[in-house]
């Protein structure tokens, strides 16, 4: 079956780790300053899983930014602000 792209979609989802939905691999701390600049390969997690296979299935491309201060307003803020 050949996929036809009308178009080409570039989101950004911003998470709160919480398992397990969001999760870092390996146990890594997010509060880690040196660790800020992970990849999408660095989580994992049921809503990581279905991301992926949409993205697969819809053709798009995605980021996943977590909120590094794990607080919901904090992330909400930063979708306003499109940060």
């Amino acid at each position: 079956m050949n996929k036809i792209v009308i178009f080409e979609i570039n989101s950004c989802f911003y998470s709160i780790q919480e398992a397990p939905y969001v999760m870092i691999k390996n146990n890594q701390n997010l509060s880690d300053p040196l660790n800020w600049n992970y990849t999408n390969h660095d989580f994992e997690g049921f809503c990581v899983d279905l991301l992926e296979e949409l993205s697969l299935a819809l053709n798009f491309r995605y980021k996943i930014k977590p909120i590094k201060t794990l607080r919901y307003d904090d992330m909400v803020e930063e979708v306003k602000n499109k940060v």
